[in-house]
């Protein structure tokens, strides 16, 4: 009788595995799509009036001046999938004329990151999906200023795609 008991707890707990496995994963893959869905909203509703503060306050990473130093918010999402999981990380810059918010999109195991970036007084989509290589590379000026770029790229990583982005910029 015990290992009937036993055997049916057993099939009982391997049932609840089979089922349960599944659903917390697709409750994973959709909330972080959710995210991603979300920050690019956000981004594309930002009225004209907003600033550089109001920026900072939802989390968005001010790239505009040169830093003091590396900024690890930063280049721990551009390091390579499996040491950083986050799929959204939001920065903007300010230009002569505008403010230019953007979001860069990160896929799982994928070897690109993907920015829309958004120019706020003009209310108006800069660039919209362009892919970028997910590696950020480094560039040593002879001010002591090292310029982080991401290159353009295709959907085959190997090919450039022409535009490059300059990310930030730092000391040291």
């Amino acid at each position: 009788m015990k290992t009937k008991t036993k055997r049916n707890l057993l099939i009982a707990l391997v049932l609840v595995l089979v089922i349960a496995v599944p659903v917390c994963g697709y409750f994973l893959y959709t909330s972080g799509q959710n995210n991603v869905e979300k920050a690019l909203a956000e981004l594309l509703a930002l009225p004209e009036t907003t600033t550089a503060q109001d920026l900072e306050k939802e989390g968005y990473v001010n790239l505009t001046q040169v830093q003091e130093g590396r900024l690890g918010q930063v280049n721990s999402f551009f390091a390579p999938a499996e040491a950083s999981k986050k799929m959204v990380l939001k920065a903007f810059y300010e230009t002569e004329d505008d403010l230019v918010a953007c979001v860069f999109l990160k896929l799982d195991g994928a070897r690109l990151t993907y920015l829309t970036s958004y120019a706020v007084k003009a209310q108006a989509v800069t660039a919209q999906n362009r892919s970028l290589h997910l590696m950020a590379e480094e560039v040593s000026g002879p001010d002591g200023i090292t310029e982080v770029w991401l290159r353009g790229r295709t959907a085959d990583v190997n090919q450039p795609d022409g535009e490059d982005f300059l990310l930030y910029r730092y000391r040291g």
